[in-house]
């Protein structure tokens, strides 16, 4: 595949100013403008997680968005597995920012006319409980060092309502849940950031 785009962002927290992590996006097809059939889109956050060892970076590649041609009309697919966020860098309106950075600056003709399908796993149903400096708040009546947790599924689910959208020709979302956190969605590609209430970091480009 040719890259077509790579550049980097810092990330920082809208309600403190803490940096949170730096973001590498890297845009890649198979195929020229003029005949799109593929591509891929990978990301890569460098962040700090002090419930690792403190000062030391780590990184995390997020599973990769792979899109192609559908050949039942003009338009394009995508399936997403596993987009989960590191813990410490949840609640920040990191993962919008990535979805919606991801729609702007796919190939025009696809990213108007993304149709993005996924399930929803018991894994991210319960998450870590997390204190201000973003690290694991433990269970002090447990015997053992357990790390308190929250459900989740209101939230993530929230989250992936936030980028579906009816498609051109009409075609209904789909949004199903149990109350495990298992099930499935479907519809097209929306941009977060056209909505003013969703939550958004600071972000500055660097490379």
């Amino acid at each position: 595949m040719r890259v077509m785009k790579e550049y980097s962002y810092k990330i920082f927290s809208s309600k403190n100013g803490e940096e949170l992590c730096e973001a590498l996006f890297l845009f890649q097809q198979n195929s020229s403008i003029e005949h799109l059939q593929s591509g891929r889109v990978d990301v890569m956050l460098n962040y700090d997680d002090l419930n690792i060892s403190f000062g030391s970076k780590q990184n995390k590649k997020l599973p990769c968005m792979t899109w192609e041609k559908d050949n039942r009309g003009p338009y394009f697919s995508t399936r997403i597995e596993d987009f989960i966020l590191p813990p410490c860098l949840r609640g920040e309106g990191i993962g919008l920012f990535i979805w919606s950075e991801i729609k702007s600056n796919l190939p025009t003709a696809v990213g108007a006319n993304l149709r993005i399908s996924g399930t929803l796993t018991s894994v991210d149903a319960e998450v870590p409980l997390l204190d201000k400096r973003r690290r694991f708040v433990y269970d002090s009546i447990s015997p053992i060092k357990e790390v308190k947790t929250i459900n989740n599924i209101e939230r993530r689910n929230s989250f992936w309502r936030k980028l579906l959208e009816q498609g051109p020709d009409g075609e209904p979302i789909s949004f199903q849940c149990d109350a495990n956190g298992v099930g499935a969605f479907s519809g097209w590609l929306k941009d977060p950031s056209l909505d003013m209430n969703n939550q958004r970091p600071m972000v500055i480009r660097i490379a």
